[in-house]
Formats: structure tokens, C-alpha cells, sequence
């Protein structure tokens, strides 16, 4: 067989594709899972991008928002909704997010992505919730937030939140969330 090298444009190619499943203890939990369509992390120097594709309008589950901020998931679901785990030791510190519709959502005209310091089913408000990107139409193709807020993620629950319609099933709405963080110990200010 012998040693083979890599060259270092592969090497990039490869790493720029992305992985699944190198976080899986960092996933969405049981009750939203059934909208999952992929999750991802892309390394991008100091970068780490963190890429979950969501298809609402599924017709493996009756997905829909629990109540108003409250987290959206799979109807009569006691399982948590939680998009990811965000640990800064594993995703960076989170520096921004971006949201890409791909078809608009039904019924709900705004949402936001929000933490919190529990895992949640649908129908059950956030333990300290705090918005990380609040109120982005579900009719625009892209809706990014220039910066993150100041609460810190590290070690909180990412939840995708509905701002009205509450209790109301998805019939379409195909999205990419894209969580960008930092790692901070690869910078050094000296």
C-alpha cells in the first residue's frame, strides 16, 4: 500500500466540503429532527461554520410553532427543539449568523433565533431566553445579522422561534442557518 500524501489543495477541497457528524453530541434534539435535512461544520481558518439546512414544510412530521417565542418543532412532541448545543470550545465564539430562505414559510411571517439555558419542546417558553438573531422575515431570500448580540452562547441551546401565528402547522418553508464563530485561541494578541 505504502504512504501517500495529500496535497494541500485536497486538503483544503476537503475541508472546505465540510463534515457531518463531527458534533453529534452538539445536534438538534428529537423534537425538531424530522425538519433536519443537514448539519454541518466548515472550518475556514480561524472560522468555524456552523450550517444546519431545515425543511419545515416536511410531510414526515407535522412541524409547527408551539406558541409566540416559543420553540418550533414536531407537534405533541415532548422532546427538546433545540437546533444545536453551542460550546465556543467546539463552534468558536459566535461572531454572527445568516439565514437563507429558500421557500418562503407559511403562516409565520417572522422568525428569530434564540438560546436558552434548557433544552425545550415546542409549547414551552425558553429558560432565559435571549434573542441571537430576533424577527427575520420568512419571505427573504437572505436575512443575516451584521453581529450577534451581547449574551453569550457558550454552553446555551440555538432554538428557531416563531414571532407570531403561534400554533399553526408549517405547509412550506425551506431554510439554511449559518452560525459563525470564531476560535479564539488560534488568535493571539501578543
Amino acid at each position: 500500500m505504502g504512504n501517500r500524501r495529500m496535497g494541500a489543495q485536497r486538503l483544503n477541497s476537503l475541508m472546505r466540503q465540510g463534515s457531518t457528524g463531527t458534533d453529534t453530541s452538539y445536534q438538534a434534539g428529537a423534537g425538531i429532527s424530522g425538519a433536519i435535512l443537514a448539519h454541518r461544520i466548515i472550518r475556514d481558518g480561524v472560522f468555524v461554520i456552523t450550517e444546519i439546512v431545515l425543511d419545515l414544510g416536511t410531510t414526515a412530521a407535522d412541524i409547527r410553532a408551539g406558541g409566540v417565542d416559543e420553540p418550533v418543532g414536531t407537534q405533541g412532541s415532548t422532546a427538546s427543539a433545540h437546533l444545536m448545543l453551542w460550546e465556543d470550545d467546539i463552534h468558536g465564539v459566535l461572531q454572527s449568523t445568516e439565514t437563507f430562505i429558500a421557500e418562503a414559510l407559511t403562516t409565520v411571517t417572522a422568525c428569530s433565533i434564540a438560546i436558552g439555558d434548557a433544552e425545550a419542546a415546542i409549547s414551552e417558553a425558553l429558560t432565559n431566553r435571549a434573542d441571537v438573531n430576533a424577527g427575520f422575515a420568512t419571505n427573504a431570500k437572505r436575512v443575516g445579522a451584521a453581529a450577534v448580540n451581547s449574551a453569550t452562547t457558550d454552553g446555551k441551546y440555538m432554538f428557531l422561534t416563531a414571532d407570531n401565528n403561534a400554533d399553526t402547522t408549517f405547509n412550506a418553508g425551506q431554510l439554511t442557518i449559518r452560525f459563525i464563530g470564531m476560535k479564539t485561541s488560534e488568535i493571539s494578541a501578543d
